[in-house]
This record gives structure tokens, C-alpha cells and sequence, in this order.
């Protein structure tokens, strides 16, 4: 399955017509993407296309039409409707639509990211095909409302949109049909029978684990007020008071309470920034491999912010040939973030590095790469500091320093990332005592080490310890 695309569709439909296959393939090429031409060449081989793949470990999707919902593949969705085989619509249990929106992309824990053209589609289809979603509990605050979207049943998060903070996503998810997550399967007159006798072990046991639920639900909250820690969601509630109450100035606000609550002002923004979706010539030549004119078309003509951001996200992909592209840009806007190199090890930074790539670039928010590269690793960070990348580490947001801080207090030993942050700092600001005065408090044996490598670091006596985690997403 997995190289199918290497034959024309007509050789691989002349490959497999002596075989049969079953659901199980099917489900594979579905999941890896083979392109449609292929799948329905293999369907005809299926005797029983309706049975339930086992491919899926971890999940309870029903049949291949719940894989292709998955995948957002919506022609094979449609072509599998043709075949007698449709997307589970079970209320109480899961839906098609659940599966949709429990794979969308994340911009962030529940948040989803802006949505393409397949995903919009797909979601519509499924509206129109009458099919609902299981809702959470729709969440009122004084500053907003929100939507949820969550299944008992299947194994992925699901869906939670801010309507504050995400006016757009908002407006386009509220209208969805949503299903009372509590609609379970009931016995309604219970008998000796062995299924009667199943459901009803059954019901018991959700009690319990409701019982359970609620009890583990107040953990996260007791552990984080032992911690004197607020929670990301109080968090962001903190940063839309101070926004009403300051007005222009507030981001200065933010930094002095805290730089984490700054980057989390900047998260908002990005979920309420839309992505350009109409064509696009030079999105098309990225598409289509044809790399002499995207770069022809990035040399005479500006690319604007989503071409930029595709064009930064492809080239970690393949920098070989979309480097050469990016370095050629004129007029050139940096990328919305940086985010995507903190998951490559050193050996993808030195290849960049090999290839021309330029790591003194910044984000549309000023950041620099050492953030993301202490988000990789301690050998990232000295490679860059090796190679003279330059840092601004009094501009608003977290530092690295905050951020190595923050790495030996959830690691409860000094981070080897404190002598290289330390390197890189202009001057030792209130909010690293903040997080050296936690390290005192829960840390005494790690404090020690730190203020022998930097007596500097050493906070006032009632210095107060920070109460925010930052989360680099």
C-alpha cells in the first residue's frame, strides 16, 4: 500500500486484480495518504467493505468511512456513501462529525488552528448530511462565551472555541447540532438476559468513574494552588482584564506582572488571526514541486504573511530546494512564529545552517529562535551562541533565562541550560528572581547551585514567586 503511487493508477489496478484485500488495507492506504485514484482501485478487491478495520489501536472508529472522515477526504467520504457505506451516527456513543472535529489541527491544547478549505467541507457535508456533535458543557464567563465539543467515547480531545477570543471560529461552530453528552444507551426494562445483565455492569462502572471523574477534575486545581500556580485558563482571563483596563500600553502592563502573560496575549492574537484560503499562484507552485518559478515569483514579487508562513513551514520539510526560495525573497515579512524549529534536534538546525538558512530571522512578534531552540535542546542553544546568532533579551516576552528557570523547577534540578541563558542576558530582571524565589521555596539544594554559579541571582528577602507557566505553542 505504502507504495502504490510508485505504479501508474493503471498498473497498480493491473497489479492487485488477481488479490483480495480486506478493510484493514484499505484503512492503511487511507491514513498514509495514497491518493484517491489508488483507494478506489483497491476497493474493488474488498469483499466486505462494511466491516470495522482493526487498524485503529487507540480509537473506536466503526469503518472506513470514519477513517476518511479522519483524513478530511471528503470524494472518498462520498464515494464510500455510494458504496452503502456512511459515517457512524450513533447519539450517545459517537458521529461522524465527532470524528471531524476531534482531528482537527490545534493551535493550542483544545483550540482549533484556522481551518482549511478540507476541513470547512468536510464539517459542512456532515451539517448537511443531518449529523450532530456531543457537547461539553458550553462555558459562560464574564468575558465571553464559548463552545465545546467532546465524545465519551472517542479516545482524542475534542473541541473547545472561545468566542471571545476566537470571534470567527465562534460564529462558525455555534450553529452545529449538538447532542447531550449524557444521552447514553439505557436498559429501559431490565430482564436476566445476558446483554441486559451487560449494560446494566456497564452503567455501574460509569458511575463509579464519574465519581472518580469528579474527584481527579479537582487535582489539577488543588496541586496548582499548593504550587501557588494559576492555571492557563485563569491566565488568559488575567490578560483580557488588564487589556480592558490599560488600553495601549497594556503589553508593558503584562511584562511587568509577568513576560509569560505577554506570550500568552500573543497566543490570542494567532487564534484570531484567519489564513488567506483563496488560490494562490505561488501556494500552487509549492504544491505542485515546480521550484524554478516559485522562486522566480519570490524574486520579483512580495510574498504577503500566509505565503510567507507556507513557504517557512515547507522549507523545515525540504530545505534543500526551498531554502534557495526563501533567502531570495524580496521585500520578505518575517514568518507568524518560529514554533516548528523547537521540535527539530541539532542535526536539522546544522543542516539549515549548511544550506544558507538564516537563523538571526524573528517572528511578526520579534522573537528570535533562541526560545525555540532551548525548547529543543541545551546543544541547539550552543550551536547558535557558536555561531554568533545575535538576541534581544529585554524585548517583551519570555527569555531564555526565564525559560531554563522554568525548565529546573518542573525538572527539580538545575537545568543545563542556566550557564548558556546566562551568557545571553543583558541583566538579571524581576522576573527571573520571581522564579529563582520558587526554586528557594520548593528547590532549596537547586537555589544553592544557582546562586553560586550567579550570586546575582539571589532574590530580596519576601520576594514574590511567579505565578505563571509558560507554554511554548
Amino acid at each position: 500500500m505504502l507504495n502504490a503511487n510508485k505504479f501508474t493508477p493503471k498498473e497498480f489496478e493491473q497489479a492487485i486484480s488477481s488479490n483480495q484485500f480486506t478493510v484493514n488495507e484499505v484503512a492503511t492506504a487511507i491514513k498514509n495518504n495514497i491518493p484517491n485514484e489508488y483507494i478506489f482501485a483497491l476497493m474493488k478487491q474488498v469483499p466486505a467493505l462494511d466491516a470495522m478495520p482493526l487498524y485503529e489501536e487507540n480509537s473506536v472508529l466503526y469503518n472506513m468511512a470514519d477513517i476518511a472522515v479522519s483524513q478530511f477526504n471528503l470524494p472518498l467520504v462520498k464515494a464510500l456513501q455510494q458504496l452503502g457505506v456512511t459515517p457512524t451516527n450513533r447519539p450517545g456513543l459517537f458521529t461522524g462529525l465527532d470524528v471531524a472535529i476531534v482531528n482537527l489541527p490545534r493551535s493550542g491544547n483544545l483550540t482549533p488552528a484556522p481551518l482549511d478549505a478540507k476541513h470547512t467541507q468536510m464539517l459542512d457535508y456532515l451539517t448537511e448530511q443531518g449529523y450532530k456533535a456531543h457537547s461539553g458543557n458550553a462555558n459562560d464567563d464574564l468575558n465571553g462565551k464559548g463552545v465545546s465539543f467532546v465524545s465519551d467515547f472517542i479516545y482524542q480531545q475534542g473541541a473547545y472555541i472561545n468566542g471571545q477570543e476566537n470571534p470567527e471560529q465562534y460564529a462558525y461552530f455555534s450553529p452545529i447540532g449538538k447532542i447531550d453528552n449524557a444521552t447514553l444507551p439505557q436498559v429501559t426494562e431490565p430482564d436476566s438476559s445476558e446483554i441486559s445483565q451487560f449494560l446494566q455492569e456497564i452503567q455501574l462502572k460509569k458511575e463509579e468513574l464519574d465519581s472518580y471523574s469528579s474527584n481527579c477534575s479537582q487535582l489539577p486545581k488543588e496541586l496548582f494552588a499548593a504550587q501557588k500556580l494559576i492555571q492557563d485558563r485563569d491566565a488568559y482571563a488575567k490578560v483580557r482584564e488588564i487589556e480592558k483596563e490599560y488600553g495601549s500600553n497594556f503589553e508593558d502592563v503584562l511584562q511587568d506582572i509577568d513576560p509569560v502573560l505577554v506570550n500568552y496575549w500573543w497566543n490570542t492574537l494567532a487564534g484570531r488571526t484567519s489564513s488567506d484560503r483563496s488560490d494562490n499562484v505561488f501556494r500552487e507552485y509549492l504544491a505542485k514541486k515546480e521550484f524554478k518559478k516559485a522562486l522566480e515569483y519570490s524574486q520579483t514579487t512580495p510574498l504577503n504573511q500566509t505565503e510567507t508562513n507556507v513557504l517557512f513551514i515547507r522549507l523545515l520539510e525540504n530545505p534543500y530546494d526551498l531554502v534557495p526560495i526563501w533567502n531570495s525573497r524580496t521585500l520578505p515579512v518575517p514568518p507568524k512564529d518560529l514554533v516548528r524549529l523547537s521540535w527539530f534536534p541539532l542535526k536539522k538546525w546544522q543542516e539549515l545552517a549548511q544550506l544558507g538558512f538564516d537563523f538571526s530571522i524573528t517572528d511578526i512578534r520579534g522573537r528570535d529562535v533562541y526560545i525555540q531552540a532551548a525548547s529543543s535542546s541545551v546543544e541547539v542553544v550552543q550551536f547558535l551562541i557558536d555561531n554568533k546568532i545575535p538576541t534581544v533579551p529585554s524585548k517583551l516576552g519570555v527569555d531564555i533565562l526565564d525559560l531554563a528557570l522554568e525548565q529546573s523547577y518542573t525538572q527539580g534540578e538545575l537545568s543545563p541550560m542556566i550557564p548558556l541563558a546566562l551568557q545571553l542576558v543583558e541583566k538579571i530582571e524581576p522576573n527571573h528572581l520571581s522564579r529563582v524565589a520558587r526554586l528557594k521555596t520548593f528547590y532549596p539544594e537547586v537555589y544553592q547551585q544557582l546562586v553560586q554559579l550567579n550570586p546575582a541571582l539571589k532574590p530580596a528577602e519576601g520576594t514574590e514567586l511567579n505565578h505563571y507557566i509558560f507554554n511554548n505553542h
